[in-house]
């Protein structure tokens, strides 16, 4: 895993390189559906001079015609010009649509706790809360599920600050033993350690503008993400 992390990870623990690869694989898979998308719509901007450019070749000919009409010809032209624009905008409106799908669909990871290992990290969480909220994850105050008596976590994802992605998605799987216990938090908390130190404090508050590189490519696809966890 240490191979494959960037250099400016290596000032993070080991908890927070994790999460950082998770966010790192992610990332790429966006990468690799902004690629496939955008190589679409070449093709469909493609589509409309080309044919235009058939149609002009065929009115030229049709000239040499007798039953040849200017109006009719430039009719065509129109007609073969504005279709395949059409038909581009509706392609580019389909991969809007197939994107947005693909991201709703993604499977969340859950993490649970039982009532008595809730209680021995509260605080904790209360100080996780304040310090996220330095990298723009909006934590909702934690509150019992009346359908099976847990507490649960809602993070949000602010529209005017950088956005941490921190939901693991199928294809991540194999990464739930690993960040079972850890899955919403930065860094490794042990148990004996109830008090967040300054350190750590500013290693999460250094944060943003990492982020905030990271997410300026893919800030216009992810346009919302709302996570629940169960803790």
């Amino acid at each position: 895993m240490g191979k494959s992390l960037k250099k400016e990870f290596m000032h993070f623990d080991s908890q927070t390189q994790l999460y950082l690869s998770a966010y790192q694989d992610q990332d790429r898979r966006h990468q690799l559906f902004r690629t496939m998308y955008k190589a679409l719509a070449i093709l469909a901007a493609l589509i409309p001079p080309v044919s235009l450019i058939f149609t002009i070749q065929a009115t030229v000919l049709d000239r040499k015609k007798e039953t040849f009409s200017l109006w009719k010809s430039i009719g065509y032209c129109v007609l073969f010009a504005l279709l395949p624009i059409a038909s581009g905008f509706m392609s580019w409106h389909l991969i809007e649509e197939f994107e947005d799908s693909r991201r709703r669909n993604d499977t969340i990871q859950k993490v649970t706790f039982t009532e008595q290992e809730f209680n021995e990290r509260k605080d904790y969480f209360k100080q996780i809360k304040r310090a996220m909220q330095n990298l723009g994850v909006d934590l909702t105050k934690v509150k019992p599920d009346s359908a099976n008596k847990n507490h649960k976590v809602i993070v949000k994802y602010t529209t005017d600050k950088p956005r941490v992605d921190v939901y693991m998605d199928s294809a991540q799987r194999e990464r739930q033993s690993k960040m079972l216990h850890y899955g919403i938090v930065l860094f490794h908390n042990p148990r004996n350690e109830s008090i967040m130190t300054d350190q750590k404090i500013q290693e999460i508050s250094d944060a943003p503008g990492f982020f905030s590189k990271k997410h300026t490519e893919s800030i216009e696809i992810i346009q919302q993400l709302e996570t629940q966890y169960t803790i």
